[in-house]
């Protein structure tokens, strides 16, 4: 069993179950640490783009990231982090539009949220909140309100993490070898 799975189908841990047996929970039971589940019913578009956005980060953020801090990655990290860069690409897409071309505010809203996630500096939704209410020249509490009724119809609220993500760590060798000899 790999340590981790990553489901992208309707309901593979879903919150009106009536018993724990889930799918979710048979990947855990059957030895994986870490679990990627939906939680309600998905759109097919969106759960693919979940997944393709979620392997773009494996493949890009992973290597970047322990390149330039030279720490060790949890699972948990680069789940979530993935899971609010999506939530701020739908909430840009309801109240700003579809992506665009290079420079655009909206690509440069989507730009900023991404590297005050990635960072970990700043408080990358309120942040958010503020590009989005002086782009539409609106209040942020009218802006605030907008952004709750996308996120009641978000994809990314239904996906949740079981079992033990944040004992998986990554790194790329490096770390763990100042530790373990490298006969083990």
């Amino acid at each position: 069993m790999p340590p981790i799975v990553i489901l992208s189908a309707c309901d593979t841990h879903g919150v009106d179950s009536p018993l724990h047996a889930t799918v979710g929970n048979g990947f855990l039971i059957l030895g994986a640490i870490t679990v990627v589940a939906s939680l309600l019913p998905l759109g097919g578009a969106s759960s693919a783009m979940f997944v393709a956005r979620l392997v773009y980060r494996l493949a890009d953020f992973i290597p970047s990231v322990l390149s330039a801090k030279k720490r060790v990655l949890n699972w948990t990290e680069i789940v979530s982090g993935m899971q609010r860069m999506f939530l701020a690409s739908e909430v840009l897409n309801a109240l700003v539009g579809t992506p665009d071309i290079e420079g655009s505010p909206r690509q440069t809203m989507q730009l900023q949220a991404n590297m005050d996630i990635n960072t970990g500096e700043g408080a990358w939704f309120e942040n958010l909140l503020a590009g989005i209410a002086e782009y539409r020249t609106e209040e942020y509490d009218v802006v605030a309100k907008r952004v709750s009724r996308v996120i009641a119809l978000s994809e990314t609220i239904r996906y949740i993490q079981l079992g033990h993500p944040e004992s998986v760590l990554v790194d790329d060798g490096s770390i763990r070898g100042q530790f373990v000899p490298s006969n083990l």
